[in-house]
């Protein structure tokens, strides 16, 4: 359930900020980083499978297998590495930031694949997408701490 709702607010919180990047980051910066807003972009979506993946190797070191999010970041490092070496050859910038993507999502691919073998559970990416449960529960907990303040 904490890794649904955590991709449910990368989703709102992370789309908003990708949605808004044209606009904020000129604002923020000035007219002469307008070129960068692409990169940003795709460095927010990298950031989330980056984000996601941490949560679930911290969920693995607290089952003391500590070191399945390493061959997970060896694997993503590789294949930044690789990919971003051909894709910035061709593509400049904008090539080396989806090679970014393109391994931090390997990276959470294999988390996830050793966390399901971990629990001895069949792989069923239907049971990550976020459900109206979920959506509840932060209500209930933006609900919570905002009687405490």
């Amino acid at each position: 359930q904490t890794f649904r709702i955590s991709l449910l607010l990368w989703i709102a919180l992370g789309g908003i900020l990708v949605i808004v990047m044209p606009t904020l980051l000129p604002l923020v910066y000035g007219q002469a980083f307008q070129a960068s807003v692409n990169p940003a972009r795709l460095l927010i979506i990298g950031s989330a499978f980056v984000g996601l993946a941490n949560l679930l190797e911290q969920s693995m070191r607290g089952q003391n297998r500590a070191f399945l999010g390493l061959e997970g970041r060896f694997i993503g490092l590789a294949v930044m590495a690789i990919s971003g070496f051909f894709l910035s050859r061709h593509f400049g910038l904008i090539g080396m930031c989806y090679a970014f993507v393109l391994g931090q999502m390997l990276y959470l691919l294999m988390i996830l694949i050793r966390t399901y073998m971990h629990f001895r559970r069949p792989f069923n990416p239907l049971e990550l997408l976020p459900k109206y449960s979920d959506i509840l529960k932060i209500f209930s907990l933006l609900n919570n701490n905002n009687r405490r303040v």
